[in-house]
């Protein structure tokens, strides 16, 4: 089973948005197979690579959206990004220096964390968009 199932409850009502949210779940379940498989720790780290080069080109793609709407939370929303980037660097850290760390706590934090931000944060500039016309 995949750790994070689409449906189009996530949706943000933006096509381009939500075509990479579900993007980045198809790359959550990639890590989250990679670990149920035992395929070692360098196909897990391969996977959270790319899972989190793949967080960062949607993150900027998201901020410029919001920049060229003028979002008004713009700043908070950039905010929730950047702490995202700097806990998941300080757990990739972790793993490469103590080589251990409780995996299936960190795909379940990167699934609570995906589905809270899409539900909340990103919600809101979905709101707002649409009443611009922007879907």
């Amino acid at each position: 089973m995949a750790a994070f199932e689409w449906t189009n409850a996530y949706s943000v009502n933006i096509s381009s948005m939500d075509d990479q949210h579900k993007i980045l779940v198809g790359l959550l379940n990639k890590l989250d197979e990679a670990h149920a498989q035992g395929s070692g720790k360098q196909a897990f780290m391969d996977a959270l690579g790319r899972l989190m080069d793949y967080v960062r080109t949607h993150f900027e793609a998201e901020e410029k959206l919001m920049q060229e709407n003028d979002y008004p939370d713009y700043y908070d929303h950039r905010q929730a990004h950047i702490a995202l980037t700097i806990k998941v660097a300080e757990l990739q850290q972790l793993k490469d220096v103590y080589r251990e760390f409780d995996t299936p706590e960190l795909i379940g934090f990167l699934t609570q964390w995906l589905v809270g931000h899409i539900m909340g944060v990103d919600r809101r500039y979905g709101v707002f968009l649409n009443k611009k016309g922007i879907v």
